[in-house]
């Protein structure tokens, strides 16, 4: 109940610091402008190398991936948890984790992809445009 001391792993950008004096960035942030966002909150200290190391999402790396996730959804294969469903995709395609969970929310928002509570994965194949995407236009921009 008390987040005095707490780790935080990726924070959103609506997080509220405010509960914080001081914050030690670990690690790469996904832009020096979250990371200047951070520090307007709280005093931040760094341990070790934290500069940006942004996303590279392409185009055709998420068409890539939503082709293996399709296959798998029309499979009717279930997702046990989402490092083995990160473990199907990378083992089809060379993809990164961070980048297969951003791809994720792309087609979430898309409309593309929902994971039913049960772990089955309910696709669509209608035309989209990847910029109606928030987390695309966060991405590569």
């Amino acid at each position: 109940m008390n987040p005095e001391n707490q780790i935080v792993v990726a924070p959103s950008g609506n997080f509220d610091f405010g509960f914080y004096q001081q914050v030690i960035l670990v690690g790469h942030p996904l832009t020096e402008g979250y990371k200047a966002y951070i520090s307007k909150k709280v005093k931040t200290y760094a341990l070790g190398d934290v500069s940006a190391n942004p996303l590279e999402l392409s185009s055709v790396t998420l068409r890539t991936a939503y082709k293996h996730v399709y296959e798998l959804a029309a499979a009717r294969n279930r997702v046990q948890s989402m490092p083995k469903f990160y473990a199907y995709v990378s083992s089809r395609m060379n993809i990164g984790e961070t980048e297969f969970y951003a791809a994720i929310k792309v087609f979430e928002q898309l409309g593309l992809l929902k994971i039913g509570e049960r772990g089955l994965l309910e696709v669509s194949r209608r035309s989209v445009n990847l910029e109606n995407s928030v987390a695309y236009r966060n991405i590569i921009h």
